[in-house]
């Protein structure tokens, strides 16, 4: 909600005033400018964050996964995940991670890597949110590479956690196979 959203932007604006290299403040700030359309600002915090302390896993995590958003480097985006992978190899977040490296790499059509860090995914977990995005990589992966029968065993399997693209993708993948 905007109450939710003024009292973030508040409790990150203080805390900069208490210490202005508060690196997950800064952080805080970028998702709150994001998800409030002003991408110039949440760029410049989360520059300054990463500048600030560049072995932080949240400043690095946040520069990876901000990227489509943010600005376009894939390459200094699988970069920083990497690294938020070297800081914290295995953490709550650590699917999240998984996921961003996985879309970065699809996004650049390597499909190896990105087939890769998804399935890491569905080794750490199979029924949350983060294995429905790697469902959705792995399908989307699979689509592109023209492995239709692949992409629907994939799909009916997602379908069971979440239904609301899998059926659209598994239609997908079926008129490739035509």
């Amino acid at each position: 909600s905007e109450d939710f959203m003024d009292t973030v932007k508040f409790l990150c604006l203080k805390a900069l005033k208490i210490d202005n290299n508060s690196v997950d403040a800064l952080v805080q700030l970028t998702d709150y400018y994001q998800s409030t359309g002003r991408n110039a600002l949440a760029l410049e915090n989360l520059q300054k964050a990463i500048t600030i302390s560049p072995n932080s896993f949240a400043a690095n995590l946040a520069f990876g996964k901000g990227n489509p958003i943010l600005y376009y480097d894939p390459v200094r985006s699988i970069r920083c995940l990497r690294k938020s992978l070297k800081l914290d190899p295995l953490s709550v977040w650590t699917p999240d991670v998984y996921n961003a490296l996985a879309f970065q790499y699809l996004s650049i059509c390597d499909y190896d890597k990105s087939l890769l860090y998804s399935n890491r995914v569905l080794e750490l977990e199979q029924t949350t949110i983060a294995a429905s995005q790697a469902y959705w990589c792995l399908v989307v992966s699979h689509n592109r590479l023209r492995n239709g029968d692949k992409c629907i065993e994939l799909a009916e399997k997602w379908n069971k956690i979440d239904s609301s693209q899998a059926l659209y993708h598994m239609a997908e993948a079926y008129c490739y196979l035509k």
